[in-house]
């Protein structure tokens, strides 16, 4: 758990030594809801959905629909291929609407008593507003690690907690540019009910790029409430 924490202290402070933090920052709520439909030992559909709000519940930021098809060539790798919608939204109006289309690789495994995974995905990204039409290409990677602090000698309920980090890279069209445009800290814990639910809650320390000035950055407070549920259909047997 300490190392845990002392990583995510770290990683807030390699960012605020590589980047300029602007004063302004604003606070979010997120709630997402994440499923896996288990085909067989193979093959999977993991979709989710999401809500994001900004300063009040009521105050919609975004709304998100994801679907993907995954491919595990073993239990510690696999490929996806999906699709992505988000709205976007200004006092409650839409203003903007994103068509994404993603492909990821994933690697995940344990050394001693931490849990880690990597992913790497790129996105396609297309985006309708009122006023204009553009499109972004952007690369992703994510590390995270987990560590379980209690488990039930009963049942498979156990609580973990993970600490993970992310950064956006983006080669924007409509400006010709490039840029590490957004990078997210997280810490936070996860209750795991079975084998096929858990439930996570969770600190996002988000820092988004200003567009105007290089290396400057806003950061945002985002409070992350996580639902994630797997419906296996594969046969064990197999």
């Amino acid at each position: 758990m300490k190392t845990l924490l002392a990583i995510f202290s770290l990683s807030i402070n390699l960012v605020f030594c590589q980047v300029k933090i602007t004063p302004t920052h604003s606070n979010q709520q997120w709630i997402q809801y994440y499923n896996t439909i288990q085909i067989n030992k193979k093959y999977a559909v993991l979709s989710d959905i999401g809500y994001r709000c900004n300063n009040s519940i009521t105050n919609a930021k975004v709304a998100l629909i994801r679907t993907g098809l995954y491919y595990s060539f073993s239990p510690t790798t696999r490929i996806g291929v999906g699709y992505t919608n988000f709205d976007y939204f200004t006092d409650k109006n839409e203003t903007k609407d994103e068509n994404r289309i993603y492909a990821e690789y994933s690697y995940k495994n344990k050394f001693k008593a931490i849990k880690y995974d990597n992913r790497f995905r790129i996105e396609d990204r297309f985006f309708t507003s009122k006023t204009s039409n553009y499109s972004q290409v952007r690369l992703r990677y994510l590390l995270s690690l987990s560590h379980e602090i209690w488990k039930s000698k009963e049942n498979d309920r156990k609580v973990s907690i993970f600490q993970t980090n992310e950064f956006f890279y983006t080669f924007d069209n409509k400006t010709n540019t490039k840029s590490l445009d957004q990078i997210r800290c997280i810490l936070g814990t996860s209750f795991q009910a079975n084998k096929n639910l858990s439930f996570q809650f969770s600190y996002n320390l988000q820092f988004n790029k200003k567009t105007t000035l290089l290396k400057t950055y806003e950061f945002t407070n985002v409070f992350w409430v996580t639902i994630r549920q797997t419906l296996d259909f594969s046969d064990k047997k197999e």
